[in-house]
C-alpha cells in the first residue's frame, strides 16, 4: 500500500512538472516561427497558436493543474509519513520532505528544460495540454469566474493578448522571409539595422575627429575653393583656435550663391559660417539623432564626449548608411548630384531634377515643360547642344561636358558675373 502511495506521489510531482513546464514553454516559444509553421500546415504548431490565442484559459489550466498536483502529492505524502512518525511531527516532516521535492522537480527543473527548448517542447505538449484543458474546463470556468469577480471588486479588468510584436520576432520574420525568397538579403539586413538603431551609439557611426576635413575660422574663399575642389565635399566644419573647437559649418553653396565684393577669393568665410550647430553626446542612440536631424537646418551634428570635447562628426548620410548601405555622402557628388569645383563652379548630371538643383544652389528656376537640368539646357539652347558648347543662365555659364545626339549627359555651372 505504501509503495502504491509513493508511486502516486511521484506521478503527482511529474504532473506538476508537466503543467509548470508547459506554461514556461508556451510563454517562451517563438510566436513568429510558430505562426509561420502553422501557415505551412503544421498541425501541432496550429494547436499551439490556438492555445496561445486563449491565453487566459491556458494560464488558468496550468495554474489549476499545478495546484491540484501539489495538493494531491502533499496529501498522499502526509499519509505515508503518518505511518512512520507521530501525529505531532506529521506536518513538519511532510513539509520538510515535500517542499524541496516540489520546488526542484515540480518547478525549477521542468521550467529550465522548457525554457531551453521552448519551441520543440511547446509542439510536443500542445496535444496533451489541450486534452487537459478540455477535461478541466468546468473547474477552470469556476475559478475564472471567481477571479473575474475579485478583479471587478478591485476595479481591474483582465487584459487581452499583447498586441505588440517584439524586435526579436521581427528579426525572425525577416530571416524567414529571406529563406523563402520573400525578401532579399539586403532587405533583411536593412530591417535588422533599423531594429538596432535604438541600441547603437552615435560614436559607432561618426567620422572621428582626426578624419574630419575642416577649415579655420580665418580661412578665405580661396582656401575653401581649394579644399572643396580637392575633396568634393559640400560642407566643412569650421574651428577657431584648435581643431577640436568647432564653432560652425560653412557650405560651398552658401558662398556660391552670394555676391562677393572685391576679390572673391580673398573674402573671409566667417560671414558664411552657420553657427546653429547641433552638438550631441557620443552615447546618443543613432535612431534619436536621425529623428533630430530631420528638423535641423544642417544635416550634420558635432559629436562630443562627456567632458565637452569634440570627438567626431555625424551626418545624415552616415546615419542613413547604417540602414540602407553606402549612399552618396557629403560630397556634392554621386550619380545624380553636384560635384563642387571650387567656390564658383559645380558639375552635375543632365538627369538631375530641377527641384534638387534649386534646393542645393538656391537658384530660382521656373519649370517650363522640363523636369531635369538637361531639359533646362535644351530649353535655353532650343536644340540638343554638343559637348564643348555653352549657354547662359542668369549669372552662370553652363558648359556642356558630355552629350549624345539625343540628350545632355554632363554639365558644368560657372559663375561668370554677380547677380
Amino acid at each position: 500500500m505504501m509503495a502504491l502511495l509513493a508511486v502516486l506521489v511521484v506521478a503527482c510531482l511529474l504532473l506538476e512538472g508537466f503543467f509548470s513546464g508547459s506554461e514556461t514553454a508556451l510563454i517562451s516559444a517563438d510566436k513568429a516561427q510558430l505562426r509561420v509553421a502553422s501557415r505551412r500546415g503544421d498541425r501541432r504548431a496550429s494547436l499551439v497558436v490556438r492555445l496561445l490565442q486563449r491565453s487566459e484559459a491556458l494560464l488558468s489550466t496550468t495554474l489549476v493543474g499545478t495546484n491540484i498536483s501539489v495538493v494531491a502529492a502533499t496529501s498522499l505524502a502526509t499519509v505515508i509519513v503518518g505511518h512512520h512518525v507521530s501525529i505531532e511531527w506529521e506536518s513538519t516532516v511532510t513539509t520538510a520532505i515535500m517542499a524541496p521535492l516540489i520546488l526542484i522537480f515540480g518547478e525549477i527543473v521542468p521550467k529550465s528544460i522548457a525554457r531551453a527548448g521552448a519551441n520543440a517542447i511547446a509542439l510536443r505538449i500542445a496535444g496533451p495540454l489541450n486534452v487537459c484543458q478540455s477535461l478541466m474546463r468546468p473547474i477552470v470556468a469556476i475559478v475564472s469566474r471567481i477571479a473575474e469577480g475579485i478583479l471587478a471588486l478591485l476595479g481591474s479588468r483582465p487584459t487581452g493578448a499583447n498586441p505588440y510584436v517584439t524586435r526579436e520576432e521581427l528579426k525572425t520574420l525577416a530571416e524567414m522571409g529571406e529563406e523563402h525568397g520573400a525578401i532579399v538579403s539586403e532587405e533583411r539586413r536593412m530591417i535588422h539595422s533599423v531594429l538596432e538603431l535604438r541600441e547603437r551609439p552615435v560614436a559607432s557611426v561618426m567620422v572621428p575627429l582626426v578624419n574630419i576635413v575642416s577649415l579655420p575660422l580665418e580661412a578665405t574663399v580661396a582656401q575653401l575653393d581649394e579644399v572643396a575642389a580637392r575633396t568634393g565635399f559640400a560642407r566643412f566644419p569650421v574651428y577657431e583656435g584648435r581643431v577640436d573647437n568647432i564653432v560652425g559649418i560653412v557650405s560651398v553653396m552658401d558662398v556660391l550663391r552670394s555676391d562677393l565684393p572685391g576679390d572673391p577669393r580673398a573674402t573671409p568665410i566667417a560671414p558664411f559660417v552657420r553657427r546653429q550647430v547641433t552638438y550631441v553626446p557620443e552615447t546618443k542612440p543613432v535612431g534619436e539623432l536621425l529623428r533630430e536631424l530631420r528638423y535641423s537646418p544642417l544635416p550634420m551634428a558635432i559629436v562630443v564626449e562627456e567632458h565637452g570635447g569634440v570627438v567626431g562628426l555625424a551626418t545624415n548620410a552616415d546615419l542613413v548608411e547604417e540602414i540602407i548601405g553606402r549612399i552618396r555622402d557629403e560630397r556634392l557628388g554621386g550619380p545624380s548630384s553636384l560635384i563642387a569645383r571650387g567656390s564658383d563652379a559645380f558639375e552635375c548630371d543632365g538627369t538631375m531634377e530641377i527641384t534638387e538643383l534649386a534646393e542645393l544652389t538656391g537658384l530660382a528656376i521656373r519649370k517650363e515643360g522640363f523636369e531635369t537640368v538637361g531639359g533646362l539646357v535644351l530649353h535655353l539652347a532650343g536644340r540638343i547642344p554638343k559637348a564643348g558648347e555653352s549657354v547662359e543662365f542668369g549669372p552662370f555659364r553652363i558648359d556642356i561636358l558630355d552629350a549624345s545626339p539625343r540628350h545632355v549627359k554632363r554639365l558644368r555651372f560657372t559663375r561668370v558675373r554677380k547677380t
